[in-house]
């Protein structure tokens, strides 16, 4: 009993003393604070992780201090955002310093520092508890040690009871009884152990002991050894420099004595006693020194003292938070963990830590359950606490803890915070895009509030000075604070800053980053009718929009533009832009009649306001079905086998057949659509061999005709017999309802397996039963053949009915053709044949070398088609002139012929070297004539094909051979795809452009012998074919490169956004070069085009020119204020750059603005505007009125002079070049008859 009690208070005092990990971690995350930006309201941290294991780490701890560190506040979390989990990098955190308890709301503080620590999310900043599994026995006042990489407990109490042995095994998780170990029982002693020897020292058996006990781990053997001088209880033991040192207890009163041991002598020594009398307490050692951690004296105690072995000497540390005793401790990275006791009376979870570095305590994550005289140790970075006993009894709970993984402390270095100012840009957010007008909101408040300014800077220019927007020294409350025109500023980012000012100088920033972006977006447009694949389309059919455009843009607008009147629909709400860019829509039909055309228009806008505006194709608008009929099989023919052989006519008089299908009964089958590469849209007549699923069958023949339009129309239901049995009979020609004359062949079809005999009969009437005249007969079978010659020369005229009658030896079959006119009848409506087309010549080359080989030359057109589907075509007449559009004089006519009715080959008539001018047109069996076909023309010269090389950019050309089509300014345009094209005008005296999208009333005729500037996107070859110019020489194509940074020709185009006043003159000038150009406005012009060119391809202007745009009057005074423009990449690129001209309006009255910065040093700016163009000086005085300087600004116009690239500029110097000395100064502006003083205050 006694050695298990022994056994059991020996590793208590272990448990007590196991030494921790000395040193930090290196497996910890690391933390420092790179810098600090802004100094009100929202400070920006700038911080740096790491961490070897690679996890996901937050901040924590958060503290500032406004005496340097000597004392620190606590932040709350909720002044602290962006402090999500990040991995190991560079990141910031936000510190709203008007946040949370304690903030800086409205003060100011020149040094404050800042501090805070980055921890591991998994465990978290104060680590994490959980439970294990319960030992055997409950048990307080137990001992437990490390043995063999086990926890191993022994002894302990349970109702005066000792419990036996037992270890856990931390992979398999499970506790198992182990023998107890052999040393003497006695109660409340000291212990300690190192790597290799267990002291047990003390204690009570009935009385006070001063035995040691020594357990060796090499050799496994327990020895008693030199007793220490002083008995005890109640004391602890500790083992530092190699040496077991017994500390306080009880003898006859509470001790502070402090006896050492040495193994190697086996003598012991008094050493420095503790400054506190103190029992049951804790003890630790940590980097060689010896803590002493609270218990009781004559009170309880919190106090922590240290001792040093080789000073020999103790000191006071700092104090736990918490007074306890019956705690234990232990040790790990370097920091002393204090855990459970008893404190008023009440067993506690508290577990808080010491940092002998800083020498301070913090509160770590309590134990799940409150406890004391537990036992406790830690094995790498986990803590585990075992036993124990509360206000229930002891406990068999153990539990472990996860050290957090937490980095050190890092301080900032020292930064202010001017909070007693508000320096706010509320809108635009930063890392918005935007183009044009930058409207900027804000606040700008506080005491001692001396003045404000808004500038920006290009991101990246650190090398260049912020450029003012607006300035002021009165207070905003959320509004505005001015208008930033980046209208011509390079794509890119910028920073925009809102600086407040106080009367001590104290100065606060906010900034943002804008992105501007000035290029429109690029899109594409198309629409389709609902499920068509062309370019037709009929009422009230949705309408299929597709498209691309650059990523997150939106339609601003779109409608669609019906025919030519200019009227539109709006179709906004029914299109829209997906985040990639992708463009589609569906727009509901609309009611389509009485136009021919649609077209779909387009704005869409980019995030940062740019728009632009484009249209789709044309949809062409065919309203009116096709026409479509069954011509053979006759109703009520019979087929026996094979296949059904129907034929049929079909037309459409605009968009053209594009399917064609057939049913039998047993659902649509294609006939030929436009997928069939021999399929004609414009084909009259169709055939298709039907295959009838089943035999013995009654067929009912639909046709169904889609044109390209979506149009539809279903012929009428034909039946057809499908009888095996039967005799096969169909009379295939003539046709129901034809008109007839002469000798009409009739072919047909009469089969049979054993036919006996056939015959072929005519009856008067239109549905004849009898009366029946006999034509033919026979007993062979016919198929799909000619049957008779009907001589109806000499019947009268009127209906006649035709009868086919087949015999076999078990039926008789019959089939009729009805509705047969002797005399045509005039039908009721008669239509003209649709218009032909003319083929052009492929070759021209070759159509010469066929003149001259007297080969002759092939005209033809295109297939006939005409809306009365029984008309055919009988005539055609071909013209041939010398003359456009005069067919009076023929070269060739030849009136109504029948032969060449799509093709005509001319030998005779025709001379070498001469243009002709042709077209052709049509005759149907009616008698009606279509319109003659749209003119073409062709040559007999010799002809050439001539490929002209153009360059990237500008070049120079002229056209080397008459196109075979004329050509203006727009085809050239087009066929280049230029985005210039420019030509001198000989009358004008002056360069007239023409520039695609932009030109509304300007096009010119190509001809020959003159050059043309064109600029084209990228290096091509294009091919002309034509005939030699007559009467002029034309120049060489000659292609110059242009310089990727200038051009030899720059085009302006103004798109006039407001009415100039009518002959004022608008000047474009180029600062950089002077050059300018003049023209006069007129009120209708809404676009005007200025040319800069220099034809010995010097450049005109270069990357980045400034170029000024000035309306005024006819004697040279700005009506407006000048609008300036920067030539970007792009401009020179497409040589032309657009702008949308709005000049603003001139001040109302000439002022003279307040400097800023004011006070300055060294320099400031002298803002003012002009309602005039006038002379402009800026006298400077000081307080004794002897002039300093003089700013002689020139002569200057009108307009607004507020930016720091505009206002007057002063550096603070004399007109000595001295700088002058701090002081109040006065600043006169003197500006025609205006004149206005003001002062500023130099300060230094």
């Amino acid at each position: 009993m006694q050695k298990c009690v022994a056994c059991f208070l020996l590793f208590c005092a272990v448990l007590l003393l196991i030494p921790g990990v000395v040193g930090v971690c290196s497996s910890l995350p690391r933390l420092t604070i790179d810098r600090i930006e802004g100094n009100n309201g929202i400070i920006k941290i700038l911080y740096t992780t790491s961490d070897p294991m690679g996890r996901l780490l937050s901040t924590a701890n958060w503290k500032y201090s406004t005496n340097g560190g000597a004392t620190w506040i606590i932040i709350n979390q909720s002044a602290i955002q962006n402090n999500e989990p990040k991995l190991s990098g560079q990141h910031f955190i936000l510190w709203n310093t008007n946040e949370g308890l304690n903030n800086l709301s409205g003060k100011y503080y020149p040094i404050v520092l800042f501090r805070m620590e980055a921890f591991d999310i998994d465990v978290g900043a104060a680590g994490e508890w959980r439970k294990l599994e319960d030992m055997s026995f409950p048990r307080a006042f137990l001992t437990a040690a490390v043995v063999n990489d086990d926890i191993v407990v022994i002894g302990g109490q349970d109702k005066g009871k000792l419990a036996p042995t037992e270890s856990y095994n931390l992979v398999t998780q499970e506790w198992t009884d182990q023998m107890s170990m052999p040393v003497d029982a006695r109660i409340d002693l000291g212990a300690a152990f190192s790597s290799q020897r267990i002291y047990l020292v003390g204690g009570y058996d009935g009385r006070r002991l001063s035995t040691l006990e020594l357990y060796t781990v090499a050799n496994d053997t327990w020895r008693i050894v030199n007793p220490m001088p002083t008995a005890r209880q109640g004391l602890s033991a500790a083992i530092a420099d190699g040496k077991l040192y017994a500390l306080g207890g009880r003898s006859e009163s509470i001790l502070d004595t402090n006896e050492a041991y040495d193994p190697t002598t086996d003598l012991w020594e008094t050493a420095a006693p503790m400054i506190n009398f103190r029992q049951s307490f804790a003890t630790a050692t940590l980097n060689n020194r010896i803590y002493a951690i609270g218990g009781h004296g004559n009170e309880f105690l919190s106090a922590v003292e240290a001792y040093d072995p080789r000073m020999d000497k103790w000191q006071h540390v700092a104090s736990m938070p918490t007074t306890r005793f019956g705690l234990t401790a232990t040790v790990v990275n370097g920091q002393i963990y204090a855990i459970g006791g008893s404190s008023s009376g009440k067993a506690i979870a508290t577990v808080e830590i010491y940092d002998p570095k800083t020498n301070t305590w913090s509160t770590s994550a309590p134990m799940l359950t409150p406890r004391r005289d537990l036992a406790a140790i830690s094995i790498g970075e986990k803590i585990y606490a075992i036993g124990g006993a509360n206000e229930g009894g002891a406990l068999a709970t153990v539990e472990e803890f996860t050290i957090p993984r937490t980095s050190d402390v890092a301080i900032s270095s020292t930064f202010g915070v001017a909070n007693h100012m508000i320096a706010a840009i509320t809108s635009p957010s930063s890392y918005t895009k935007h183009a044009g007008t930058v409207f900027v909101r804000g606040t700008t408040n506080g005491r001692s509030f001396q003045s404000w300014t808004l500038d920006y800077r290009k991101k990246g220019d650190l090398d260049k000075g912020f450029i003012p927007i607006s300035f002021s020294n009165q207070l905003v409350d959320s509004g505005s604070l001015g208008e930033w025109d980046v209208h011509d500023f390079p794509d890119g980012e910028y920073i925009v800053r809102l600086r407040i000012t106080d009367n001590r100088a104290v100065t606060v920033v906010d900034q943002i980053t804008v992105e501007v972006d000035n290029t429109p977006p690029i899109f594409t447009c198309s629409i389709l009718g609902a499920g068509l694949e062309d370019e037709y389309i009929r009422t009230n059919t949705a309408i299929v929009v597709s498209g691309t455009s650059e990523s997150k843009t939106s339609i601003v607008d779109a409608a669609l533009v019906l025919g030519d009147s200019g009227n539109q629909a709006d179709v906004t709400d029914f299109i829209q832009v997906e985040q990639d860019g992708r463009i589609f829509g569906r727009i509901l039909g609309f009611e389509l009649a009485d136009i021919f055309t649609i077209r779909l228009t387009v704005t869409i806008a980019d995030v940062a306001g740019n728009r632009v505006t484009s249209g789709s194709n044309y949809l062409i608008i065919d309203n009116k079905p096709p026409v479509v009929e069954i011509t053979s099989p006759a109703v009520g023919a019979n087929f026996s086998s094979g296949k059904v052989l129907l034929h049929g006519k079909v037309s459409d008089e605009f968009s053209g057949v594009r399917r064609i299908e057939v049913d039998g009964g047993f659902g649509w089958v294609l006939v030929a659509d436009t997928s069939y590469p021999s399929f004609r849209p414009s084909a009259t007549r169709w055939s298709y061999e039907y295959a009838p699923p089943i035999d013995d069958v009654l067929l009912s023949f639909r046709v169904r005709v889609t044109d390209k339009a979506g149009n539809i129309q279903i012929s009428d239901p034909k039946l057809v017999n499908y009888m095996s049995n039967l005799p096969s009979v169909n009379i295939s020609e003539p046709v129901d309802r034809g008109y007839l004359g002469g000798s009409v062949s009739v072919t047909g079809t009469v089969a049979a397996a054993n036919l006996l005999r056939w015959k072929l009969e005519y009856a008067p009437g239109s549905d004849a039963e009898e009366g029946w005249i006999r034509i033919a007969s026979g007993q062979k079978g016919i198929f799909a053949d000619q049957l008779a010659l009907w001589d109806m020369m000499l019947l009268p005229d009127g209906p006649y009915t035709l009868r086919l009658t087949a015999e076999n030896p078990f039926s008789t079959v019959s089939v009729k053709r009805r509705n047969l006119f002797k005399t045509p009848r005039e039908p009721e409506v008669l239509f003209q044949p649709n218009t032909p087309a003319n083929i052009e010549f492929p070759d021209l080359t070759l159509l010469r070398k066929q003149l001259d080989q007297r080969q002759g030359i092939i005209f033809r057109s295109s297939a006939f088609s005409d809306p009365n589907v029984e008309d055919g075509h009988t005539h055609s007449q071909w013209q041939v002139r010398s003359a456009a559009g005069n067919y009076d004089s023929a070269v060739y006519d030849s009136g109504a012929d029948s032969m060449n009715l799509t093709s005509l080959s001319l030998f005779t008539a025709l001379d070498v070297d001469r243009i002709y001018y042709w077209r052709v047109r049509y005759q149907d069996s009616s008698g009606k004539w279509s319109e003659y076909s749209a003119e073409s023309f062709f040559t007999t010269k010799a002809v050439g094909r001539f490929t002209v090389g153009l360059k990237k950019g500008l070049n120079f050309m002229s056209i080397p051979v008459r196109p075979i089509v004329p050509m203006d300014a727009i085809s050239l345009a087009q066929k280049l795809k230029a985005t210039l094209v420019i030509r001198f005008d000989a009358e004008l005296q002056d360069f007239v452009s023409y520039v695609p999208g932009i030109s509304r009333d300007v096009n010119f005729p190509v001809i020959g012998g003159e050059g043309y500037i064109v600029n084209v996107l990228e290096s091509k070859s294009v091919s002309f074919e034509g005939t030699i110019w007559e009467d002029v020489s034309a120049a060489p194509p000659f292609a110059i490169d242009s310089l990727q940074s200038s051009t030899w020709a720059f085009v302006i185009g103004l798109e006039k956004a407001i009415t100039l006043p009518n002959n004022s003159l608008i000047e474009v000038v180029n600062r950089r070069t002077n050059k300018s150009r003049i023209r006069v406005s007129n009120q209708h012009d809404s676009v005007q085009l200025l040319s800069f060119i220099d034809m010995d391809y010097r450049a005109v202007v270069d990357l980045g020119d400034p170029i000024q745009v000035r309306v005024t009057d006819t004697n040279g005074y700005s009506l407006f204020e000048p609008i300036n423009l920067t030539v970007t990449r792009s401009d020179l690129l497409r040589a032309v750059h657009v702008v949308n001209f709005n000049p603003p309006k001139l001040p109302d009255q000439t002022q003279l603005f307040q400097n800023y910065p004011n006070p300055f040093n060294p320099e400031t700016w002298i803002p003012f505007d002009l309602t005039e163009d006038t002379s402009v000086e800026i006298a400077i005085y000081d307080v004794s009125g002897t002039l300093v300087r003089r700013l002689d600004l020139g002569f200057l116009f009108g307009g607004t002079y507020l930016s720091k690239t505009r206002a007057a500029y002063w550096n603070g110097q004399n007109q000595f070049g001295e700088a002058v000395g701090s002081g109040i100064y006065f600043y006169r502006l003197d500006a025609g008859r205006f004149s206005s003083v003001k002062k500023m205050i130099v300060v230094k």
